[in-house]
């Protein structure tokens, strides 16, 4: 069985140490004969020779296949056996492994806080292509640098100060880091809405906010702040 995992985290590295955290957070799951199930770590399956990992093109070290070997691929009535691969830590073989937190928690992260999110993507595997819930033989796992971010902005009111002042939105934008500010787009929700942030207004000085933007996928661009019609880079 081969599967692909696909980490997206910018110009950021972390190396085996991210590898590692994801063996031991994943397992492969063998439903066989009249729906019975097994579960497997990938770390002790790694370390007992049965998974190997490599790069896909040879030097893309972010993207990796990875193959258990040594697998059964029929049962003794001649059904296919099914195999996947998902988050989750197994205290035995014969029993489900608990519900993960979508996280892989790793030392391969820029700051304290961030994690790689987990995502499932089955688009090119037959008959699986619309499931989510694991990885299957073809399918991609993709681990996404993801964590919190902070800035602080200064509104400049071209009034007199005694008219009411609108609540202040501000807008997500974001450009890769090598490209100019100007080729910014907006980024957009799991809706298709433009991403907003309700800044809180600054304690010691009304005309300063503290933006906060939890759950950033941050490495596929660099995120930059626009207020209502231009891009700010940081």
């Amino acid at each position: 069985m081969d599967f692909y995992v696909r980490i997206y985290r910018g110009d950021n590295q972390g190396g085996q140490g991210l590898q590692d955290a994801f063996y031991d957070q994943f397992h492969l799951h063998a439903q066989y004969g009249d729906e019975k199930d097994l579960y497997f770590q990938l770390a002790q399956m790694l370390a007992d020779g049965h998974v190997r990992d490599d790069y896909v093109d040879g030097t893309d070290s972010d993207c990796i296949t990875v193959t258990v070997d040594g697998l059964w691929r029929y049962n003794l009535d001649n059904t296919r056996i099914s195999y996947s691969i998902k988050e989750g830590k197994v205290t035995d073989a014969a029993t489900e492994p608990a519900e993960g937190d979508g996280k892989v928690d790793s030392a391969a992260v820029p700051e304290e806080g961030d994690y790689f999110a987990i995502g499932y993507d089955n688009g090119e595997v037959p008959n699986y292509g619309d499931a989510t819930d694991a990885v299957y033989g073809g399918g991609t796992v993709k681990l996404t640098l993801t964590g919190f971010r902070e800035w602080n902005a200064t509104k400049v009111w071209l009034d007199d100060g005694k008219t009411t002042r609108p609540e202040t939105v501000f807008e997500l934008w974001r450009y890769r880091a090598d490209q100019p500010y100007s080729t910014a787009s907006l980024v957009r929700d799991d809706s298709g809405l433009p991403l907003t942030i309700e800044p809180k207004r600054s304690a010691d000085d009304p005309n300063k906010y503290i933006l906060q933007i939890g759950g950033l996928r941050i490495p596929v661009c660099g995120a930059r702040i626009s207020g209502r019609g231009h891009c700010v880079p940081l």
